[in-house]
């Protein structure tokens, strides 16, 4: 007892020396392996969806689901308490004064009616001569009276397209003072589609779409595969475990270091001669107490005789203390780098695809082309839509050439702005961004977060057994590495999440539907239009390139064809004398004088009787008759 006492302080003793380097130092670099996040800000700390703080509130720690809570303040000298904070001042923060409390017996008074909310519909006309409301606010139309009609209001009805307009006028900024120009969500913040009305002006031909979408009355086998096992295997005289067990070691073991160094292997954590896979078998074949015990007896009663293979590597393995804390500790060493480069190329693909979109000029004009089309479709003003109408433009059609409407927003982009492209090359971080789930991003870094705690318990069970002193402090310092790059993983999360949030106020959304929203979700329905709208205009160039070459080609026809004072003087009277068998008047013109015509055809008979001369040696060729059936001369 008293050398385990001592065996116990002198490892207390060695840990102390390394156990403050769990604490996080604050002056760590953003950035993970070769990714760098050094553009992300304090700034990205605010979560802008956080309710507004109240007077005399603490702010939140930071960290993910929150930090740890301070303790409270040590008490006064002779023992007295702290009294509260007094309460905030009626009227300071915009309150009303209370009403006095009601004298005993009297009935409370009525509660006052709150004030409509914005954006609601207003309340019931007054009675008949009542003296007229207030005049409205500068700025804004008064309202129309009953019975009158829109002039926006079109003579045809049109196929209307159903999307959530924004009215982003009608809402309150909340962080913002009301000068600071028009009121938007998420505290006076811009969004995008301020920026697209006051920057990007779409020509809209009214009478095209008009008659393009105006409404008409239409009448597997499971394959098993059984592991084989020699059964000229060598049978050693002493086997203890059953042999579906001896099987499963034996199997798992090939791949493995012999029993001579499996021990030596797992003491130094040699990673030359077991890899993380080794790891995980040797976690799965763990001998337990009761092999062990019934190995030893057996040797005890067979002194000399040898173990079978499987035997003796358990027993390698049951010699080494500590055996499942050094194997989890050596595992998680391993597989942090990997698991920590996972979570950052995650972080990493979902802060750009933030920026790709919010850079990207391909999707601001569309989105101004869709605003503008589903206006004049609708007679509305609104000044936006919901992200999600972007997937149903593939099926909303036209009435006379059953286009879709995407087919349509294409074209329009195409013609007004050269500079487009096609939207799915500029956005690959997107894409990748639709497949990661900011959920599994979490539990990834708080599972980090579990597994480094239970790797400092583990370390110091090790040192205890350990007499290295050099494997004690490099354990140590890797653990404490670990810490920090933990804690710049969670503040790369909580910056890159806040980015989103800003990006979901920045397309117009609520507070409400901003925290409802899904990471994964808005990006893969922005990938899916994206290709959409790719394939819409790669089809579009192809028709346009079609119907130019045909235009090109009828212009060489034209061009071919002679005019028509050119085919009546071909026409004319020769024509008669042509089909009669008599030369034509230019053929006459045409025809060289006798002397010329004798001796062209002497020269003519010339060269006819020397073909012939040539001819006249040569064999005759020799044809076959065709012999007609038997059968059929019979028949």
């Amino acid at each position: 007892e008293e050398l385990a006492c001592m065996e116990q302080q002198e490892g207390d003793e060695d840990l102390d020396e390394f156990s403050d380097r769990r604490r996080v130092q604050g002056n760590r670099k953003l950035a993970i392996q070769s990714l760098s996040f050094v553009d992300l800000r304090d700034s990205d700390d605010d979560d802008v969806l956080a309710p507004p703080r109240q007077f005399g509130s603490l702010p939140t720690p930071p960290g993910i689901g929150g930090g740890v809570v301070p303790p409270p303040p040590p008490p006064m000298f002779g023992g007295a308490v702290v009294p509260p904070p007094p309460p905030p001042l009626f009227g300071a923060g915009g309150g009303s004064v209370p009403p006095p409390p009601p004298f005993l017996g009297a009935p409370p008074p009525p509660p006052v009616a709150p004030p409509p909310p914005p954006g609601a519909p207003p309340g019931p006309p007054p009675p008949p001569g009542a003296p007229p409301g207030p005049p409205p606010p500068p700025g804004v139309a008064p309202p129309p009276p009953p019975g009158s009609k829109s002039t926006a209001t079109q003579k045809r009805k049109m196929r209307r397209v159903f999307f959530t307009k924004l009215q982003l006028s009608n809402r309150v900024a909340t962080n913002s003072p009301a000068s600071a120009g028009p009121m938007v969500p998420g505290g006076g913040q811009p969004t995008v589609w301020t920026k697209l009305k006051d920057e990007i002006h779409v020509k809209l031909d009214t009478e095209k779409f008009t008659t393009l979408f105006e409404e008409k009355q239409v009448e597997k086998k499971t394959r098993k595969v059984l592991d084989e096992v020699d059964g000229g295997s060598k049978k050693e005289p002493i086997q203890v475990l059953d042999h579906k067990r001896s099987q499963v070691v034996g199997i798992a073991i090939k791949k493995l270091p012999q029993h001579r160094h499996i021990k030596a292997a797992i003491v130094s954590m040699n990673n030359a001669l077991l890899n993380k896979e080794g790891i995980e078998t040797l976690l799965r074949i763990l001998p337990t107490p009761e092999e062990k015990q019934q190995i030893e007896s057996a040797l005890k009663v067979n002194p000399g005789v040898p173990l079978c293979e499987p035997e003796q590597y358990l027993l390698a393995l049951a010699s080494i203390p500590e055996l499942v804390s050094r194997l989890k500790l050596w595992d998680f060493k391993l597989s942090f780098e990997t698991t920590e480069l996972e979570i950052a190329e995650s972080l990493m693909d979902m802060k750009e695809a933030v920026a790709e979109l919010k850079r990207s000029k391909t999707f601001d004009w569309i989105l101004a082309v869709v605003l503008s089309i589903a206006n004049f479709l609708n007679s509305t003003k609104a000044d936006g839509f919901n992200l999600d109408f972007l997937t149903r433009l593939h099926d909303i059609k036209d009435t006379v050439h059953k286009h879709s409407l995407l087919h349509h927003v294409a074209c329009l982009v195409n013609e007004q702005f050269e500079e487009s492209t096609d939207l799915h090359s500029e956005l690959p971080h997107v894409h990748h961004s639709a497949k990661v789930d900011l959920e599994s991003v979490t539990g990834h870094i708080k599972q980090l977060e579990e597994d480094a705690n239970i790797s400092w318990e583990r370390l110091r069970a090790i040192a205890k057994h350990e007499s290295s002193q050099e494997l004690k402090l490099q354990m140590a310092d890797f653990l404490a590495d670990v810490v920090e790059r933990i804690h710049v993983l969670k503040v790369i999360y909580r910056r890159v999440s806040n980015r989103f949030k800003k990006f979901l106020l920045y397309c117009g959304m609520s507070k409400e539907q901003a925290s409802k929203a899904k990471i994964d979700e808005l990006f893969k329905l922005l990938s899916d239009f994206s290709l959409e709208y790719r394939t819409a205009r790669e089809k579009l160039i192809r028709q346009q390139m079609k119907r130019r070459m045909q235009e090109r080609k009828g212009k060489r026809i034209t061009t071919e064809i002679p005019s028509p004072e050119e085919v009546a003087k071909a026409n004319s009277g020769d024509v008669f004398e042509r089909r009669l068998g008599k030369p034509s008047n230019e053929d006459r013109r045409k025809t060289p004088p006798e002397d010329a015509q004798d001796d062209s055809s002497a020269d003519l008979l010339s060269a006819l009787a020397g073909s012939v001369i040539q001819t006249a040696g040569r064999p005759k060729p020799r044809r076959f008759k065709r012999r007609k059936n038997s059968n059929a001369r019979k028949s």
